[in-house]
């Protein structure tokens, strides 16, 4: 049992952690073995994109929310010392695989959002209970770090991995693309812009946004417009509010964007990004282009890669559901930054190239079995 390369069994294998796993082969000689399919719609990987064969293991749904990847205990007796499993209990099959990985003395890492703070009852119970069948976690954030060490985990085995998106390619187009006036082409007027970027659904909580472009302008005479890329079941909702509200001329439904070159182009142009519902990695994506993010505060309800934000440095938070703390947070960031600067844009990017980005991600997994095998 001498090979040092890691097996890597997946419940899924989603598009955008291409870079991650490219180089966690590269890197790391990860072999994958994944779900074939999972209970969300993500857009799968090609798997063409990697060098080693991805083996898929079949989805068998079960009652409650739980599911089996058929084939997968057979993967516990691969000539591995190093695995990394998905941190989701509701995969049963996970947890025969993580005991058996005990008895025979290989090391487990589970990727996994962590502890978010709203676990409560037997859902609570069973969550420690699976953590604790792992050698160590892999975790997105340090509030999810700090609450498993309150319920008694080791810090030592617990490891921040973060989370990223495909950085060197946006890298690439963060250093090469020029700045481009094109919401001035479409409005006719140079005035601050708020993004939002993902589906339009009621969870997300976009109306607060529409609704506060129009107390901005009222209660602080601040003249905004509204960019909304995506597309979703809130569409027509939301078109409808910005009728009655009288600010359709004011907001783009752009729709749906695919391509990263023009993303690049929409995120960098715009002031702030907005996410009035939550954020996860949009916060990411707009920060790797230099826009500062706004989300709501309560951590709960938030996703790790909030973390990224740091208060009037790469962003702010607002009470949520609160509309006037909402005005607050953007008039305040406007008031200090009129027009984005470099040294904004500067400390945008800084927290990606520290942390969020696939090469970081390596280099932490790889020290996390190095500590857990004692070398």
């Amino acid at each position: 049992m001498t090979n040092p390369s890691i097996c890597c069994i997946l419940n899924y294998a989603p598009h955008y952690r291409k870079r991650i796993f490219q180089l966690l082969e590269q890197k790391a000689g990860a072999t994958f073995f994944v779900g074939n399919e999972t209970f969300a719609k993500v857009k799968k990987l090609d798997y063409q994109e990697l060098e080693r064969p991805v083996t898929e293991l079949r989805f068998v749904r079960l009652k409650g929310g739980f599911y089996w990847l058929k084939g997968m205990l057979q993967l516990a007796f691969r000539p591995h010392k190093n695995y990394i499993l998905t941190g989701e209990p509701f995969c049963l099959s996970s947890w025969l695989v993580l005991l058996t990985l005990r008895l025979l003395g290989k090391k487990s890492l589970l990727w996994t959002h962590g502890w978010y703070g709203r676990e409560s009852g037997v859902k609570r119970w069973v969550k420690l209970a699976y953590f604790r069948l792992a050698n160590g976690l892999l975790l997105y954030g340090e509030r999810s770090k700090n609450a498993l060490v309150d319920l008694g985990f080791s810090p030592n085995q617990l490891f921040v991995v973060y989370n990223s998106l495909d950085y060197d390619a946006q890298l690439h187009l963060r250093n090469t693309i020029s700045p481009s006036d094109l919401y001035l082409t479409h409005f006719g007027q140079k005035t601050p812009v708020l993004l939002f970027i993902g589906r339009l659904e009621a969870n997300k909580k976009i109306e607060l946004l529409l609704e506060a472009q129009v107390l901005l302008r009222d209660q602080f005479g601040l003249k905004t417009k509204v960019v909304l890329i995506g597309d979703g079941p809130d569409k027509k909702h939301l078109e409808e509010i910005a009728q009655k509200l009288g600010t359709s001329s004011d907001i783009w439904f752009y729709g749906a964007c695919y391509d990263e070159q023009t993303l690049a182009q929409l995120i960098a142009a715009a002031d702030i990004t907005v996410s009035p519902g939550y954020v996860g990695l949009t916060a990411i994506h707009s920060l790797t282009y230099g826009t500062p993010v706004i989300t709501h505060n309560q951590w709960e309800e938030q996703m790790p890669e909030s973390e990224a934000i740091k208060p009037l440095e790469t962003g702010d938070f607002f009470e949520k559901d609160n509309i006037d703390s909402l005005c607050n947070s953007i008039n305040n960031w406007l008031n200090l930054y009129p027009q984005k600067t470099q040294n904004v844009r500067d400390a945008c990017n800084a927290i990606i190239d520290q942390k969020y980005n696939p090469h970081r991600q390596v280099e932490t997994i790889q020290n996390a079995f190095k500590q857990l095998n004692g070398y």
